[in-house]
């Protein structure tokens, strides 16, 4: 897989960009909103309308029933934030901790995989992602070869998304076509599975302050981000970076891109868990500040920023 760098003027085409506006807009709406106005806006068909996922808890049994396994996330660069990911500054800025939980620090990694492609079979022969299956009740399904890899600082209250490679795209990557949606693990969004990781080893789960989504390679978010910077007239720098409003056209964008839409859901879907938050604004930034001589090999990160959402004022 190549890798996608910033573009400054590779700009979203204007379908994308009202695209991405909408979904944005409509999860700002879900978020401020009650369980129940939100269940509406997207048409849930309970009595009354939810928008509660039905995926609680820390989900291990549910991931491994959906064909999930746990891989190795390896500390050494998913929660090495000084030498791997390079975001010091940021992180002394917002006062986070930047040590893997191994070393006494907050960070905790996770990675699951929807398949092993690297597994062999008695003959040392490589068994592709399209022959590896697993049975929920009496269906079988294939495995896609999907992946997400993040990490969690329960302490600070960060997540942070690293190497997301999602089910419908990993199954067309692997498959040589596009998956029908029931031939896909029902547990298959990015928001459920670090709606799990957050659910482990965290004593406080309302405890959610950030959404951080590191060195961003998808091509629509890329453009996203351009056209934001673009609009507000600013290039990407490193930290502090550009803060978007969520009440803007371009927060909305960046809340509504593929790297952003997942965190919106995370705080719509569980309310009863974490009380009504809501993402207030969103920091684009060189998450490599200090490393990247030049913007050609700088990596975006996008920042999150989570808060309760204003009270509703009483109707007459």
């Amino acid at each position: 897989r190549r890798r996608v760098y910033f573009e400054p003027d590779d700009t979203a085409s204007e379908e994308l960009w009202d695209k991405r506006c909408c979904t944005g807009a409509k999860l700002v709406a879900a978020m401020l909103g009650s369980d129940e106005e939100a269940g509406k806006m997207y048409q849930d068909q309970r009595t009354p309308p939810s928008l509660a996922s039905r995926w609680q808890g820390d989900l291990k049994q549910e991931l491994e029933t959906w064909g999930w396994r746990n891989a190795d996330a390896d500390e050494e660069f998913c929660a090495d934030f000084d030498e791997y990911w390079h975001t010091v500054d940021s992180m002394e800025a917002l006062g986070l901790n930047r040590r893997p939980k191994s070393e006494g620090g907050d960070n905790i990694c996770y990675r699951v995989e929807h398949g092993d492609t690297q597994k062999k079979d008695d003959k040392d022969n490589r068994v592709p992602i399209y022959k590896q299956t697993y049975k929920v009740g009496d269906k079988e399904y294939t495995a896609t070869g999907a992946h997400f890899q993040g990490a969690v600082n329960p302490v600070g209250g960060v997540i942070f998304g690293q190497y997301l490679l999602s089910a419908p795209h990993a199954a067309e990557e692997y498959w040589y076509r596009k998956p029908k949606v029931d031939e896909l693990p029902e547990l298959r969004a990015m928001s459920d599975v670090m709606w799990g990781w957050w659910n482990r080893d965290n004593p406080n789960i309302r405890n959610i302050r950030y959404f951080w989504m590191q060195q961003i390679a998808n091509e629509d978010t890329l453009q996203l981000i351009a056209s934001a910077l673009k609009n507000a007239k600013k290039e990407l720098r490193g930290w502090p970076g550009t803060t978007f409003d969520l009440n803007s056209k371009e927060g909305q964008a960046l809340l509504g891109s593929p790297n952003g839409a997942g965190f919106g859901y995370f705080l719509a879907q569980h309310k009863a868990q974490l009380g009504n938050k809501w993402i207030s604004k969103v920091t684009v930034f060189i998450g490599n500040d200090n490393v990247a001589d030049s913007v050609s090999i700088a990596n975006a990160d996008l920042l999150f920023h989570v808060e309760d959402a204003p009270e509703k004022e009483p109707e007459d």
